[in-house]
């Protein structure tokens, strides 16, 4: 039956950074969701704009996690329990913190065994101030 992939998006979304490293990050959270989401689950992900942040959430409805488990993720070679998880090297998230931490954002994960998971990153929008700030500095739009 395969997975439901959902897509909502602000087209107006656009903050500082490296476009191909942001692709990357966002690619690894959506590879992650899908190698833990079981056959006929949904991934949604989400882009849009806070006061200050650009926000892209990949949220699945897969194996879900601990509040234990939600502190590891981020740490290089760490995996879900073996049982449980299929392939991967366990570096797509740490690449994935590294990444959002080069570009002055953070991510945050949420979930519940069973119930799936939303990772979030959160990174500085694109404004004129703040590229007086940071000089001229690559920007990235959802579009």
């Amino acid at each position: 039956e395969g997975l439901n992939l959902e897509f909502e998006y602000d087209p107006h979304v656009y903050v500082y950074g490296d476009a191909d490293l942001l692709r990357q990050a966002t690619a690894n959270l959506i590879s992650n969701a899908v190698r833990y989401t079981p056959e006929g689950g949904t991934i949604t992900i989400t882009a849009r704009k806070g006061e200050l942040m650009g926000q892209i959430s990949v949220r699945d409805t897969g194996i879900g996690l601990t509040p234990e488990e939600a502190k590891m993720v981020f740490q290089r070679f760490w995996r879900a329990d073996s049982a449980r998880a299929t392939g991967g090297l366990g570096v797509g998230l740490s690449v994935v913190k590294e990444i959002v931490d080069q570009h002055n954002g953070w991510v945050r994960v949420e979930g519940r065994p069973n119930e799936g998971a939303c990772f979030t990153v959160y990174v500085p929008l694109y404004t004129s101030e703040s590229e007086k700030k940071k000089g001229n500095r690559p920007r990235f739009g959802t579009n």
